[in-house]
């Protein structure tokens, strides 16, 4: 059966009566048993309300992890909702890509919902930076094809390559009446999983969580050794971290992760004689 792009394509709404025309979109991009994870822009959420006024097909939806409104602009979302189908994320993309994407608006003076699926082409490339991190990512102006237009509402929509039907970007501003607009590239979502400075019970679990997609997978566990590095150079402070980023490693998988695990276990008699059993017993308690 053919799956369409509006069939993973979602609207975002408001819990906040007052603001029933503040609309974005989103999509579909992982689902765990009976939980569905979803990005849209940051701004969308700031603009619905905030973190506890996102709702999705009625139903309250949970922040996963966001990024300042600023720099990258995406949110990931959860809700309990297995429906919509999953769409395939990929690190591509140039100048020149020709590019297709769905999103909500609000149409006419009645201001009816409506979803609409429209084609254009990459343009020039720039990037945006994270100011406290100095992390970039790419962007993309976008042409949108003559007699179609982005409208108020289509932040937050997958932007799908035609060449291999695979998301490799998220719509965030529109310019020009919708005749341009400006697109993040989905590489972007590793950094905005990774914005943390501790790992923790509640840190690890969402990133072993989003490293199940291939596309965050390297990304995740570079930046997991990148903190383990760390915490051995300071290793007069609290040993609790490395015991989290050697358990998210061990579960997150790859000869990488693993390689760091093994020779982690064996230097680190603190962590072999008690930390193991330490963090095990906390890796229960918080159901990683």
């Amino acid at each position: 059966m053919n799956v369409s792009l509006e069939d993973s394509v979602v609207l975002i709404t408001s819990l906040d009566p007052n603001k029933k025309d503040v609309i974005g979109t989103g999509f579909v991009i992982y689902r765990e048993e009976q939980t569905t994870y979803l990005v849209t822009c940051a701004h969308v959420v700031e603009d619905v309300g905030g973190e506890d006024k996102v709702q999705i097909y009625e139903k309250p939806a949970k922040v996963f992890a966001t990024s300042d409104v600023k720099d990258f602009d995406l949110a990931v979302l959860t809700i309990d909702y297995p429906k919509s189908p999953v769409l395939k994320l990929e690190n591509s993309g140039k100048e020149g890509t020709k590019i297709k994407t769905a999103g909500y608006y609000l149409y006419s003076s009645e201001r009816k919902r409506s979803l609409e699926e429209i084609e254009g082409i990459l343009g020039r490339q720039k990037f945006r930076v994270n100011q406290d991190t100095g992390d970039r990512a790419t962007v993309w102006e976008v042409h949108i094809n003559d007699q179609e237009q982005l409208q108020k509402g289509y932040s937050g929509s997958p932007v799908v390559a035609l060449e291999n039907g695979c998301v490799i970007g998220v719509v965030t501003n529109m310019d020009r009446g919708g005749q341009t607009g400006e697109i993040i590239s989905i590489e972007a979502l590793a950094n905005v999983c990774t914005s943390v400075e501790v790992i923790d019970a509640h840190s690890a679990n969402r990133l072993i969580k989003i490293s199940f997609l291939p596309v965050f997978h390297d990304a995740i566990v570079n930046f997991l050794i990148k903190k383990l590095n760390h915490s051995l150079a300071n290793l007069d402070s609290d040993p609790t971290e490395r015991y989290w980023i050697y358990i998210a490693l061990g579960k997150i998988g790859g000869n990488q992760a693993k390689s760091v695990v093994t020779e982690g276990l064996s230097d680190e008699n603190l962590f072999a004689n008690s930390g193991a059993e330490k963090a095990f017993n906390r890796l229960i308690k918080y159901k990683i």
